[in-house]
């Protein structure tokens, strides 16, 4: 069981790479932890358990988003080239000057 639910975290992690903005990047690693926080505080066993936590917290991430008056991660301007591309871009870089 936990074994599923780490592997679901890990398709979860490489997709999250692909986001193309840092705020997308950095509300799906909040919801993350705090689902696993709240996994491990609540002893909350099962997947169908765990789904729901996960649904629940991030339900929560949104609706502090949305009050604090922030942008909603769907409504994020999309960059011309995804974070991932430019990164690796400068990575190559930084290996020729070397």
């Amino acid at each position: 069981m936990k074994k599923d639910i780490e592997l679901k975290h890990h398709q979860t992690l490489e997709e999250i790479k692909q986001f193309d903005s840092y705020t997308d990047k950095a509300t799906a690693m909040f919801t993350i932890t705090q689902t696993e926080e709240k996994i491990k505080r609540d002893n909350i066993q099962g997947k169908t358990k765990a789904n729901q936590t996960h649904y629940e917290v991030g339900k929560k991430v949104r609706e502090t988003i949305k009050e604090l008056g922030g942008t909603m991660p769907e409504d994020l301007p999309t960059p011309k080239e995804s974070v991932s591309k430019i990164e690796k871009s400068i990575k190559s870089l930084e290996e020729k000057k070397q």
